[in-house]
C-alpha cells in the first residue's frame, strides 16, 4: 500500500466520502506532474542537500567523539557510542524517508552511502585519537574497527528497525493520518 491509499482508507473514519476520496486521491496521484520545472530541480537538489548534510553530520559527529575516546573505554565507550549512533541515526532516518519525493534509488543510495562513510569517518578519527593518546601521553588505546562498526551497527539500527516494524496493523494505520 502507497502513502495515498494509506491516506485514502483512513478518510472514511473521518467522514469523507467516497467521491471525495476519489478527488483527492486523483488529485494526489497527479500532482508531481503538474509541479515547475524549478519544484522539480529543487525537489532534487533537496534530497542531495539532505545525503551531504547527513555525511557532514557524520564527520562532525566522528569529531565530537574524539574526547570520548580519550577519556572512556569498555562498556562506558560502546555505550556512549551506542546512544550517539541511535540518536543521529533515528534523526537522519526520519529526515530521509519522511522526504516523501525521494524513489527507491535514493534510499538505496543513502543506505549504503552513509554508513559507509560513517564507518571509515569513525576509523579514520579513531586512529587518530590513538595517535593524540600517545603524543598526550595517555595510556589509552582504542580498537578502531570495534569502535567503527559499533557505531555503524547503531547509526542503522533505527532504520533496519523501522524496516522490519513498518507493516502496520489494520487499527495502528488507521491512527496514523
Amino acid at each position: 500500500m502507497d502513502r495515498i491509499e494509506h491516506i485514502a482508507s483512513t478518510l472514511p473514519q473521518k467522514g469523507w466520502t467516497k467521491p471525495e476520496i476519489d478527488k483527492a486521491v486523483s488529485i494526489l496521484r497527479h500532482a508531481p506532474e503538474k509541479k515547475s520545472d524549478v519544484i522539480k530541480f529543487l525537489d532534487q537538489a533537496m534530497y542531495w542537500i539532505l545525503l551531504l548534510v547527513g555525511i557532514l553530520a557524520n564527520f562532525i559527529i566522528s569529531i565530537v567523539l574524539v574526547p570520548f575516546l580519550l577519556v572512556l573505554t569498555g562498556p562506558i565507550l560502546y555505550g556512549a557510542l551506542f546512544f550517539l549512533g541511535v540518536v543521529f541515526g533515528t534523526m537522519l532516518d526520519v529526515i530521509v524517508r519522511e522526504t516523501e519525493y525521494l524513489q527507491k534509488k535514493h534510499f538505496v543510495v543513502a543506505e549504503l552511502l552513509i554508513p559507509a562513510i560513517a564507518l571509515i569517518n569513525v576509523y579514520m578519527i579513531t586512529n587518530l585519537s590513538n595517535k593524540l593518546a600517545v603524543v598526550l601521553q595517555l595510556q589509552i588505546h582504542q580498537q578502531p574497527w570495534i569502535v567503527a562498526v559499533t557505531y555503524v551497527v547503531a547509526f542503522s539500527l533505527p532504520h533496519v528497525a523501522y524496516k522490519v516494524l513498518k507493516k502496520p496493523s489494520a487499527h495502528a494505520a488507521a491512527s496514523v493520518y
